[in-house]
């Protein structure tokens, strides 16, 4: 789980009041009927502007805060979840802290199998 687990890590190094919240639960997207895992992290964190939240998940991308890593974190993990066939996404606002949204499929062969 190397690097996949990039929000989490995030979430505690820049959450210095508050909480942090993992969720993990199943659903069902719309119409193919696939089932998928859904894993919420969810922080009360330090936030991120609006204009980073676009490019956060680019190689080196550094956050503003001098916490900060290599930038690599989450873009390792974005490209582990879609390798997977899922998505990630962000949304936040500074002040507030940020939601991270994992989605994955539960069955991964069954995808690969009927691509």
């Amino acid at each position: 789980m190397q690097n996949w687990d990039a929000p989490i890590a995030n979430a505690i190094k820049f959450t210095d009041t508050g909480g942090i919240t993992v969720r993990i639960f199943e659903k069902s997207p719309n119409s193919k009927h696939q089932d998928w895992v859904t894993i919420e992290v969810e922080d009360t964190g330090y936030g991120i502007a609006p204009e980073d939240q676009a490019t956060i998940f680019e190689r080196f991308r550094q956050g503003r805060n001098k916490r900060s890593g290599s930038g690599l974190g989450l873009h390792l993990s974005h490209r582990i979840v879609e390798a997977h066939t899922g998505t990630i996404k962000v949304t936040s606002q500074i002040g507030k802290g940020s939601l991270f949204t994992v989605k994955l499929p539960k069955n991964i062969d069954q995808i690969i199998i009927n691509s």
